[in-house]
This record gives structure tokens, C-alpha cells and sequence, in this order.
């Protein structure tokens, strides 16, 4: 029996596209996602079901989303995903109306961020409290919220993941051969090359990395560091650049969002290097075989350092020390050996965990459950 799926977002990312693209293509699943399309990078048409809604902020502080008629085509046993922002207090009326229908009510978000307050973990968990399952997006958070009083068999993780697909469609382009002729074509082709992409922002940490350049450079004379990324501190690194005579050994590329433009830079690199708190770009130089290289803060972190494994495919430094960050480069630039199993690793987690399919399995047990719990039975 098909029953209906609504998806409530303010945006649809590039790289939720392809998630909610297969959550639709689900059998028995009939979905749609409901967002603004003059929201900013939101496109006017997508390769599943949408509706527009409207989207306003409150004094700058709260949202709130409105559709006329939002839930009317939903019965008992239907679901609704909320975006997981207590600051959308629009989600207190459709959370009353749902459940007065008998629509299950699915909570989806970050359960903790860099900085949170207990004040608003306790305003989280009132939400959470009325919904019928919460969907963080790692399973670090079931274990805090539970902690917090809430439900273990009503909290699940997403394993949050990118459009792991494509990017292995754009890596089966690229043959050994043709990344020799890139390198080439760079001028980097008897260099050992270091990523960074990202935004050009101070939360970045960029400077750090370009403090342990020096470093690096003294064990490593041949190491190049690429910076994939733009934002308004651009300027400001590419002055500390010429303040530590770096000009020659760091690559400034500009923004790239082009997959099969990106994919051969985290090819050739031989480590991903992001000094500040890492996200989804963690994931994506896991599904390109590349060793991480972070901070060991995981409480600054996003959600997405859960798929980490320090040792194993990826190191961490202590948090704003470039020295140890130097350390650790050099000694993953000084073990081929430890390196090629490091970059197996990599894959590794991906392959198993982190990826697309994955996390859409994820939802659709949440799905199947929160119904179940309704008393009603899958056929």
C-alpha cells in the first residue's frame, strides 16, 4: 500500500537533489517536498515531486512556513518531515494538526551544533517530545538526547552523507593516465599535493595551514598546497602567503562546484587538509579515497566528523596549534605504506556507511517504524 511522504525544507541544497530524488523513486512511497523557490539557490523545478510554499522570517529571529491546505491530502498513517529548527514556529501548528489527523510526525535535524547551550537542547527536546520520531542527522546525537530524557526507539540517525553516486560517476572518468595529464597541465606533476576546500572565512583556519606550510616545506620540499574555495578572507590569506614567502607553494583555484571539475584535484591530493570545523567536505574527500586532516575538537565539529576514525582515515591535531597540524602532515607525507591504507580506509567507511543509499534506507525504516507504531502494517 503507497502512502504519502511530505517533506517540509526551506532550500534544497545541490546536495540533497539527488536524496530526495530516491526517496521519491521508493516503492510504495508517494513523496514531495515542499519548500520556498525564491529562497536563495533554490531552483524553480527538481527531478521529483515539489510544491512552493512560502517561506517568512520574524523579526530576523523566527520563520515561518505557510501553505493554504499544507496536510490536506494527508490521512492516518501518512508522514510529515519538519525541518528540525525550533526557530520555525510554524512547526508548532503543523505538529497540532498532524496529529489530530493521525499523520506521523517526523523531527529532522542537527541535534547539537559547535556552541549549543543547554538552554536549547531543553528547547529542542520540547519539540522533539511531541513528534513521533526525530531523525538526527549522526547517531552521536541519539546518545545525547537520550541522556536528555528522550526515547531511544523513537530516535534515529541519517548517517548524513553527499550525492555519493555522482561523485563515483565523475571518479570512473578519471583513469590513472588522464590525472598524470592533469597534473601536467597544472604544473604540478612532480609534486606532492595537499587540498583545501572550503570557504575562504576565518572559520576556516586557513592561516593555520599556511603557518605550518614552512614546516612541511622543510621535510617536504616538493609539497604544494591547493585552496579550492573563495569568501571575503581571500585577500587576507594570500597576504599571509607573501608574508611567509609562500607564493610559489600555495594554489589559490578560485570556487568550483563543478563536480567533474572538482574530482581530480581530491585525486591527486594526497591528504584533505581543513584546519577549521569540518562538514560535509570531510565526506566528500572520504568518497575520493583522501585522508582526512583536522582539528581534534570533536564538540566544534558538525555532525559529519562522526565518520572520522582518527588513525584510521584520518588525523587529528590539537585544535589551533599549526605545529601539530605540521606534525601531522609530515609524518602522513613521510609513510607511503600508511598512507595507501589510510586512503583504503577512506573508502571504507564510505562504501559501508556513508553514502546515499544508506541514508535513504535510514529514512525509510523510520518511515516503515513511526507507521508501525500507528498500528499500521506494511504489506
Amino acid at each position: 500500500m503507497t502512502y504519502r511522504v511530505r517533506i517540509i525544507q526551506f532550500m534544497i541544497p545541490h546536495y540533497r537533489v539527488a536524496f530526495y530524488r530516491k526517496i521519491a523513486e521508493t516503492p510504495g512511497v508517494d513523496a514531495k517536498v515542499y519548500y520556498d523557490p525564491t529562497w536563495p539557490h533554490n531552483s524553480p523545478s527538481y527531478p521529483f515531486p515539489t510544491e512552493a510554499l512560502s517561506a517568512y522570517s520574524i523579526f530576523g529571529v523566527f520563520y515561518w512556513q505557510y501553505r493554504t491546505n499544507l496536510l490536506d491530502d494527508l490521512q492516518r498513517g501518512d508522514i510529515l518531515v519538519l525541518m528540525g529548527n525550533p526557530r520555525c514556529i510554524s512547526n508548532i501548528l503543523l505538529i497540532y494538526q498532524a496529529r489530530r489527523k493521525g499523520v506521523c510526525v517526523i523531527w529532522w535535524g542537527i541535534g547539537s551544533m559547535p556552541g549549543t547551550t543547554q538552554f536549547r537542547h531543553r528547547v529542542r527536546c520540547k519539540f522533539m517530545r511531541r513528534v513521533d520520531a526525530v531523525m538526527f542527522y549522526n547517531r552521536q546525537d541519539i546518545e545525547t538526547f537520550r541522556n536528555m530524557g528522550l526515547i531511544t526507539e523513537k530516535l534515529y540517525a541519517a548517517d548524513n552523507s553527499i550525492d555519493t553516486e555522482t561523485v563515483d560517476q565523475h571518479l570512473q572518468k578519471w583513469s590513472p593516465e588522464r590525472l598524470v595529464a592533469f597534473r601536467g597541465e597544472e604544473g604540478l606533476a612532480d609534486h606532492r599535493i595537499l587540498l583545501f576546500c572550503g570557504r575562504l572565512t576565518m572559520k576556516s583556519r586557513l592561516n593555520e595551514m599556511l603557518t605550518a606550510m614552512p614546516a612541511i616545506l622543510e621535510k617536504h620540499p616538493n609539497t604544494r598546497l591547493v585552496v579550492i574555495g573563495d569568501g571575503e578572507e581571500r585577500e587576507t590569506f594570500k597576504n599571509r602567503c607573501k608574508e611567509l614567502n609562500l607564493e610559489d607553494f600555495v594554489h589559490f583555484k578560485g570556487a568550483i562546484f563543478d563536480q567533474e571539475k572538482l574530482v581530480p584535484w581530491f585525486r591527486v591530493a594526497e591528504a584533505f587538509v581543513y584546519p577549521g570545523n569540518i562538514g560535509l567536505s570531510g565526506v566528500h574527500a572520504l568518497t575520493c579515497s583522501l585522508p582526512v586532516v583536522t582539528h581534534d575538537n570533536r564538540t566544534n565539529h558538525s555532525t559529519e566528523a562522526e565518520a572520522l576514525i582518527e588513525g584510521e582515515n584520518s588525523l587529528l591535531f590539537k585544535e589551533r596549534d599549526p605545529e601539530d597540524l605540521a606534525r601531522c602532515l609530515i609524518e602522513l607525507l613521510s609513510d607511503r605504506q600508511k598512507q595507501a591504507a589510510m586512503s583504503q580506509a577512506a573508502r571504507r567507511v564510505v562504501d559501508t556507511k556513508y553514502n546515499i543509499n544508506n541514508m535513504v534506507e535510514n529514512f525509510i525504516q523510520a518511515f516503515e517504524a513511526v507507521r508501525m507504531d500507528k498500528g499500521i502494517i506494511a504489506e
